[in-house]
């Protein structure tokens, strides 16, 4: 039978371990089969990894289908394509619907997450639902260590906004939460398109829960030109505007 021809089943939503140490890494993918064998490298086989979700937005230049014969003999990665492209935001969404354990890691496929990453938030357990763990530093570009251990909420969001990088780290995302909690902060009615994560923390915080920056949280951040930061930006337009005014009216 060849590879394109294999099925992949879901596994059952409901989860029967309970175990807080049990977690989704969900990848969103489009056209990047190198660089989800990348992200995933070092942290694929961790016993705390229960299953590895990826959703691929209907790629077309072939790599899901090489995905599907890549990862056939390993039960760990659960496979899902869209039948349509439904961009960033839309996309992240269903990596995390697909999830199956009550806490997930959003990872975007481009970028690369070491053992110190999960090591890290596995000694910060027992997690809380409301809470968000947030990376601060995205290596080598993005340096968000100025807010190391603030938890920030929609009390104080607005007095941070000013602050050197602030907005952007809020719109780096490859966080940690709980499916559940995210999910129903999600909004299906607008296309952030690369305002999705600063726009996800805003629906998040205006629910009254909280983000926290980790002390020591790092994962490698791959900038190149076929990001989808660099392709899309142009199409955001004013929405992160809206956005930054949104979160500075919160109290």
């Amino acid at each position: 039978m060849l590879c394109t021809q294999w099925h992949i089943v879901k596994q059952l939503s409901l989860h029967l371990d309970t175990s807080p140490t049990v977690i989704t890494l969900a990848l969103t993918t489009y056209n990047r089969f190198d660089f989800v064998l990348e992200a995933i490298k070092d942290v694929k086989d961790h016993a705390a990894i229960s299953e590895i979700v990826i959703s691929d937005d209907a790629s077309t230049d072939g790599a899901y289908e090489r995905l599907v014969c890549h990862f056939r003999n390993i039960r760990k990665v659960k496979l899902f394509r869209n039948e349509r492209n439904l961009d960033c935001y839309a996309n992240k969404a269903k990596a995390v619907e697909h999830a199956s354990c009550d806490w997930v890691i959003l990872f975007d496929s481009d970028n690369v997450m070491p053992l110190a990453y999960l090591d890290l938030l596995l000694q910060m357990s027992p997690w809380k639902r409301n809470c968000a763990y947030l990376p601060t530093f995205a290596s080598p570009h993005f340096d968000y260590r100025a807010f190391e251990g603030l938890v920030v909420s929609r009390r104080n969001v607005a007095s941070n906004l000013h602050r050197k990088n602030f907005t952007t780290a809020l719109n780096t995302a490859n966080y940690f939460f709980c499916r559940d909690e995210y999910l129903k902060a999600w909004d299906n009615s607008v296309n952030p398109h690369t305002a999705d994560s600063i726009y996800m923390n805003y629906r998040w915080l205006a629910m009254g829960n909280s983000l926290v920056f980790v002390r020591g949280l790092t994962y490698f951040h791959r900038v190149h030109p076929q990001s989808h930061f660099k392709l899309n930006n142009k199409k955001t337009g004013i929405f992160a505007k809206w956005v930054e005014d949104k979160l500075k009216a919160l109290r």
